[in-house]
């Protein structure tokens, strides 16, 4: 097995040097990363469609809630910083925007949902957004009392589970000619 030797010295630390050890606690490390990325990417699908469910039955402007200029997603929302005031939804805007981009025309929504990032979907509940995102909306795609830090900081059992029940009928298919591309 070939691979870069830069990668051997944390597990030759741990084997006391045991190359054949370092080598067995490397090809561990890979299953495990194996399978939980299997495991991640189950939770990407969830949220990913729990969060886009939610947004979309609540959302009544003129096109699909990630293109329209004025989702909580898209307009600018500022906020001081430590370096004077940012719209911090400036990343949002460029990430979706990315993705439009590489998407064949008459794409549907659900293409656009499903070529956004995990970290997208996670920075929706960042501090910053809670006013224009969680409070509008987003809350519903959890538990009844779930605060808004508890998908950022960790999930239970319970709300995992919730997640996935609610997002078994996949997300949503609708043609992008039904949403006309907001400038």
């Amino acid at each position: 097995m070939a691979f870069p030797l830069n990668v051997l010295p944390p597990y030759l630390e741990a084997s006391e040097c045991d190359a054949e050890k370092a080598l067995e606690l490397y090809r561990w490390n890979v299953a495990l990363g194996q399978f939980l990325i299997r495991d991640i990417s189950y939770l990407e699908v969830a949220l990913r469609n729990a969060y886009n469910d939610t947004m979309e039955a609540r959302w009544d402007g003129e096109c699909h809630w990630l293109l329209d200029g004025d989702s909580p997603v898209r307009r600018p929302v500022m906020r001081k910083s430590g370096k004077g005031t940012v719209d911090v939804n400036r990343i949002n805007r460029k990430i979706i925007d990315v993705a439009v981009n590489g998407l064949p025309e008459g794409f549907s929504s659900g293409d656009l949902v499903s070529n956004l990032t995990l970290g997208f979907w996670v920075h929706l509940t960042d501090r910053s957004r809670e006013a224009v995102i969680w409070r509008t909306g987003l809350y519903a795609a959890w538990p009844k009392g779930t605060r808004r830090v508890a998908p950022r900081t960790g999930l239970t059992a319970s709300c995992a589970c919730a997640t996935v029940s609610r997002t078994t009928s996949g997300s949503s298919t609708r043609s992008a000619s039904s949403y006309p591309r907001c400038a």
